[in-house]
C-alpha cells in the first residue's frame, strides 16, 4: 500500500497532490475510530512522501491538520488497544525516510510519531508485552525500521534531565535531546517509567547483542536504581554473547565516550557530548577486552587521554596500552605524534600517560619513543622522571659516567641525531652558544646527551666513515654538545658536554681537532670555568686540538698558557698544563720547548 501511494504520488502535479492531500486529510477528520486503523495506514505514506515537494505550500499541508504528530498522539493515547496499530504506522514512518529525508518536515514528524509510540511504551512498564504486540514488534527487528526505533530508545536511555545552566545531557547532541524530549524535558517518574517499558520492549524486539548493548549499558549506569538494576539484568542475560570486535559497536562506544571530536566540521546542534562519567567508567572496562577497540585508532587514544583529563582509571589506562602492543605498524607509527603531544601537556596524569605509553609499546631502539623520555627527564613530577630515565636506561647511573650497556640495544647514533634534529630545527644554528639560550631544559639536555653518547659508544663506527666530516652524524652530536654550552645551562651540564667532546675525540681526533682548531678562542674562555670537571675537560679538548696546529701555532699556545706561572704558587694554568701535556707532547717541537723552559717544574708535578 505505501508503495501504490508513493508511486501515486510520485505521478501527480503540485495542485492535484494538495487536492488529494486535501481530501484525504478530511476524511481522516470524520473517520470514526473502528476506520482510524486503516486509514491511517493509507494516508501516512502518502502525507510522508508529499513533504519531499519542492513546493511549499504542498509540505507544509501534512503537518497542519488532522495527520500532523500532536493530533495522532492525542488519537494514540486514549486508545491502549491500538498498540499493534502503534508498531505497523512506527513502520510505515520508518518506511517513507528514504522517500522524504532531504527536509527537516520529515524528521519532525517521524520522531514526533516515535515520541508518541514511546508514550505508549511507558505503559509496559507496568503491563507486560503480550506475545500479540510482541510479535508486531519483533517484525521490524531485522530492517532499518527497527534499527531506527533502536536508535531512538537508546537515546531516550541515555537521557538524564540535565542539571540547571547544561543545554545537551550528556552522552546526546541537542537535536537527540529535542527529540527525545519533545516539548517538555522529561524528569521522575515519567522518565523513569519511560526507560523501564523501553527496556521491556526492546528485550521482547530480540535485536542482536551488538545493538543492544550499548542501549543496556547506558541503563546499567542510569541513576535510576530501577532502571539499573533492569539494565545489569538484561546486560548479563541478554548481551552476554556480544561481539567485542565488532569494529561498528567499538566505533559507537567511542562516540559515546568521546563525544563527537572537535576537528568534525558539523553543526552544533548536532555534535554530541561525552557521555556521563559512571557510563564512562564502565565503558573503559570494555575497551580493554577489546583487540578492535585497541585498534581503532585515533578513537582509543581519545579515549585514554579524555580519561586521564577526568581521573577515570589510570591502571585502566595502562592496561590499555598493553592492547597497543599487537598494533599494526602503521598504527604504532601514528601515535607517536599524539604521544609527543600529550607529553606535554599540563596535566601531569597525562604526561605521565603519555611517558607510559612511550616505554610500553616501543622498544629502546625506537627514536621517537626515547625522545619523549628525553623530554620526561626534566619533569616537574618525580614519578615522571623517573620513568623517562628508565626509558632511556639512565636510572641507576644518572650520576654516573656513560659506560657501554652491554644489554641493551640503542638507536643507530645517526637515527637518533637526526630525530633530534627534527625536533628542534634551531640546532641547525651552529654558532657559538656561549650567548644563546638553552634550547632544551637542563634536565633534558643532560638525559639527551648521556643516551645519545650510549648510542656513539655501541655504534660499529660505520656511520663515522664519511668524507664530509662537517656533514656526519658526529659533527651532528657535537653541535648539540655545543648548544649544551648556553650561559644558560648548569656547571653539571656544561662538564658532560665538555667531557663527552674529549670521549668522541678518543674515536674521533680527527674530526674533533679539525673542527675547533679555529675556534681556540672559545676554548681558552672555557679554562676559566667556576667547575673544575669543565676545565680539565676543555685543557684536554685544547691538548687533542693543538694536534691540527702548525708547529709555530702550537708554539704560541703554550707560550700563551705557560705565561701566567709562578712556580712557588702553582695554579690553574700550571694544572691545565699537566692536563694537556700528553696531548702536546706528540708534538715534537712543542715536546722540546717544554722540555727546555719547564723541566723542573714537570719533573716534579709528574
Amino acid at each position: 500500500m505505501a508503495e501504490t501511494s508513493s508511486a501515486a504520488a510520485a505521478a501527480q502535479t503540485d495542485a492535484e497532490r494538495e487536492e488529494a492531500l486535501d481530501r484525504m486529510l478530511t476524511r481522516l477528520a470524520l473517520a470514526e475510530d473502528a476506520r482510524l486503523a486503516p486509514l491511517l495506514a493509507r494516508v501516512l505514506p502518502y502525507a510522508i512522501t508529499s513533504l519531499a515537494s519542492a513546493t511549499a505550500s504542498v509540505r507544509k499541508l501534512p503537518l497542519k491538520g488532522t495527520a500532523s504528530p500532536e493530533n495522532i498522539a492525542a488519537e494514540l493515547k486514549v486508545a491502549p488497544a491500538h498498540s499493534s496499530l502503534r508498531v505497523r504506522l512506527m513502520g510505515v514512518f520508518c518506511r517513507s525516510i528514504a522517500a522524504a529525508n532531504a527536509f527537516p518536515y520529515t524528521l519532525q514528524c517521524i520522531f514526533g510519531c516515535i515520541y508518541v509510540f514511546l508514550f505508549a511504551i511507558g505503559e509496559c512498564n507496568t503491563h507486560k508485552v503480550g506475545d500479540n504486540v510482541a510479535s508486531k514488534y519483533q517484525s521490524i527487528s531485522g530492517s532499518n525500521d527497527g534499527l531506527v526505533f533502536a536508535d531512538f530508545c537508546f537515546h531516550t536511555v541515555l537521557y538524564q534531565t540535565p542539571p540547571q545552566g547544561v543545554g545537551c545531557p550528556a552522552g546526546l547532541s541537542v537535536a537527540q535531546s529535542d527529540r527525545v524530549t519533545g516539548k517538555q524535558p522529561l524528569k521522575g517518574d515519567t522518565l523513569t517509567s519511560r526507560k523501564l517499558g523501553i527496556l521491556n520492549v526492546i528485550e521482547a524486539m530480540q535485536l542482536a547483542p551488538e545493538i543492544v548493548y550499548p542501549l543496556y549499558l547506558a541503563a546499567a549506569s542510569d541513576s535510576q536504581e530501577s532502571v539499573t538494576k533492569r539494565g545489569e539484568e538484561l546486560l548479563k542475560r541478554k548481551a552476554s554473547a556480544v561481539n567485542l570486535e565488532d569494529s561498528n559497536l567499538m566505533k559507537k562506544l567511542f562516540t559515546l565516550f568521546n563525544g563527537t571530536a572537535s576537528a568534525e566540521n558539523i553543526a552544533a546542534e548536532l555534535k554530541v557530548a561525552p557521555a556521563h562519567s559512571s557510563l564512562r567508567v564502565r565503558l573503559m572496562g570494555v575497551f580493554c577486552r577489546s583487540i578492535a577497540a585497541a585498534n581503532a585508532f585515533p578513537y582509543t587514544l581519545q579515549c585514554i587521554f579524555g580519561c586521564i583529563y577526568e581521573f577515570y582509571g589510570m591502571e585502566a589506562a595502562t592496561a590499555l596500552a598493553t592492547a597497543y602492543k599487537g598494533a599494526s605498524v602503521v598504527i604504532l607509527k601514528d601515535l607517536e605524534a599524539l604521544l609527543l603531544e600529550n607529553s606535554q601537556m599540563e596535566q601531569s596524569e597525562v604526561r605521565f600517560s603519555a611517558v607510559r605509553w612511550a616505554t610500553t609499546l616501543y622498544d629502546m631502539k625506537h627514536c621517537p619513543s626515547r625522545y619523549i623520555c628525553m623530554l620526561g627527564a626534566s619533569d616537574v613530577k618525580l614519578d615522571i622522571r623517573e620513568m623517562a630515565l628508565t626509558g632511556l636506561n639512565l636510572l641507576n647511573d644518572e650520576r654516573e659516567s656513560f659506560a657501554i650497556a652491554t644489554d641493551s640495544n640503542y638507536p643507530d647514533i645517526a637515527d637518533m641525531v637526526n630525530y633530534v634534529y627534527s625536533q628542534q630545527p634551531q640546532l641547525l644554528h651552529c654558532d657559538e652558544q656561549r650567548n644563546g639560550k638553552l634550547l632544551f631544559p637542563t634536565k633534558t639536555f643532560l638525559a639527551m646527551i648521556k643516551f645519545l653518547m650510549k648510542c656513539f659508544q655501541k655504534s660499529d663506527g660505520s656511520d663515522f666513515l664519511q668524507e664530509d666530516l662537517s656533514n656526519c652524524p658526529v659533527s651532528k652530536l657535537c653541535i648539540i654538545l655545543e648548544h649544551a654550552m648556553s650561559y644558560e645551562g648548569s656547571s653539571e651540564l656544561h662538564a658532560l658536554a665538555l667531557k663527552s667532546l674529549v670521549d668522541i675525540s678518543s674515536r674521533q681526533p680527527k674530526l674533533v681537532s679539525s673542527r675547533y682548531v679555529n675556534r681556540l678562542l672559545w676554548l681558552r674562555t672555557l679554562l676559566g670555568h667556576v667547575d673544575a670537571d669543565a676545565r680539565e675537560a676543555t685543557s684536554r679538548l685544547l691538548g687533542i686540538t693543538s694536534s691540527a696546529l702548525s708547529s709555530t701555532a702550537a708554539l704560541d699556545l703554550l707560550s700563551e698558557l705557560t705565561s701566567t706561572f709562578d712556580q712557588n704558587r702553582p695554579s690553574r694554568p700550571q694544572t691545565i698544563l699537566l692536563v694537556m701535556h700528553p696531548y702536546l707532547s706528540r708534538v715534537t717541537l712543542i715536546k722540546e720547548v717544554i722540555v727546555k723552559k719547564h723541566t723542573q717544574w714537570l719533573e716534579k708535578k709528574l
